[in-house]
């Protein structure tokens, strides 16, 4: 609507405040920093790990916040012979850009194990998402593992700081942006 009357001051400064705050699309390197989070971690089971290794996209909920990095908390791992491993932070990626309102069925295709477990939980497939574009995934030098008896995390995503991250020992170690 604005770019109808962009000879004026006014108008230029809006666009400039708001950005492509009102586009579905959004590209986190054009983001005013205090807009974006440094680093959110999010949970992730085996099945969402497909598709994040699979599409370079992770998913959330549509009011989830803007983030550079995004590091992945890998819950009920297993390794190759089927023993389970330890809770912990593993990888982590660059976040290209963030798209609001995408259909879940469009983010399943290709993920024949992920639609199954949509349907096993029984999780609406025709709703509405948030997707994380993601870079190149960097697995972390070290896993950043959950102890039991620790001081519990107890939400499904979070906010931090890339510092507090790579400091961090275990995940009963890493300080929220609340806690900062």
């Amino acid at each position: 609507m604005t770019q109808q009357h962009k000879k004026g001051e006014i108008s230029k400064q809006f666009n400039t405040y708001i950005g492509d705050g009102m586009f579905s699309k959004r590209i986190m390197k054009e983001q005013r920093i205090k807009d974006v989070v440094e680093v959110l971690v999010i949970h992730t089971n085996e099945q969402n790990w497909k598709l994040i290794q699979k599409k370079k996209i992770a998913v959330q909920r549509n009011g989830t916040p803007d983030a550079h990095y995004m590091a992945f908390y890998r819950t009920h791992r297993r390794d190759k012979d089927g023993k389970k491993l330890r809770q912990a932070i593993t990888h982590i990626s660059e976040v290209l850009s963030t798209e609001t309102n995408v259909p879940v069925s469009e983010t399943l295709k290709g993920v024949p194990e992920l639609k199954e477990w949509y349907k096993e939980t029984k999780r609406d497939l025709r709703g509405r998402h948030k997707r994380y574009n993601l870079g190149k995934l960097i697995k972390l030098e070290r896993e950043i593992p959950f102890i039991k008896g620790g001081k519990p995390i107890g939400q499904v995503k979070f906010k931090t700081k890339m510092s507090e991250l790579l400091r961090a020992k275990t995940i009963s170690d890493l300080k929220r942006l609340k806690d900062l």
